[in-house]
């Protein structure tokens, strides 16, 4: 099963392969463009969801799934920021802010998969980021930046995506022993994100 492409993996990859019809319809920045734009985004939305639901009605669920999902996330996530910025003022601090969350985080989940050969599932943080993130990509796409609501979401994903990155940084210290969290550290992290998350 972990070296078939199954269903679940094919929707996961049919988010990557649409990124370049997304780029020129975004690119042609057309009231008729952009709700068509919007519609293929919320095709996005829905495929996120539903490769992961059939992978586990299917039992389809494989290392290979593991990475695909999440990667394809990054990579449509990115992409579309970048897009945005170019001809939707989506802001650069932003775009940047996620350029970089995302390599840390796929830097971290390959030295993890070579070293442990373990691949950390998103934490319930990390995907309502995403989801977050989705709803203000896509009022960037319809709104631009004449409306408080786009900016709204995307404090809000990023506030979430910050949660979820000090999760994803306390379980990998604990998998690779690099750095021994004291008692009193181990505490406060849980008081303040455990319980909420």
């Amino acid at each position: 099963m972990n070296k078939k492409i199954t269903l679940s993996n094919m929707i996961s990859l049919s988010r990557i392969v649409l990124l370049p019809l997304v780029a020129i319809i975004i690119r042609k920045n057309t009231y008729q463009y952009n709700y068509f734009a919007l519609f293929l985004l919320l095709i996005f939305v829905a495929t996120d969801f539903l490769d992961g639901f059939l992978a586990r009605r299917l039992h389809q669920i494989s290392k290979l799934g593991k990475i695909l999902d999440p990667l394809a996330d990054k990579i449509c996530i990115v992409t579309i920021s970048y897009l945005l910025f170019l001809y939707k003022n989506f802001p650069l601090w932003a775009f940047l802010f996620l350029l970089i969350r995302e390599f840390f985080i796929l830097s971290g989940g390959i030295i993890l998969l070579k070293k442990k050969n373990i691949i950390f599932s998103s934490n319930i943080a990390g995907k309502l980021g995403t989801f977050f993130i989705s709803l203000s990509l896509l009022g960037y796409l319809l709104l631009g930046t004449d409306y408080l609501l786009p900016y709204t979401l995307l404090i809000i994903s990023f506030t979430l995506y910050f949660v979820a990155f000090l999760l994803y940084m306390l379980d990998y210290m604990k998998v690779m022993s690099y750095v021994k969290l004291t008692k009193k550290v181990q505490k406060i992290l849980s008081r303040l994100f455990n319980n909420v998350f």
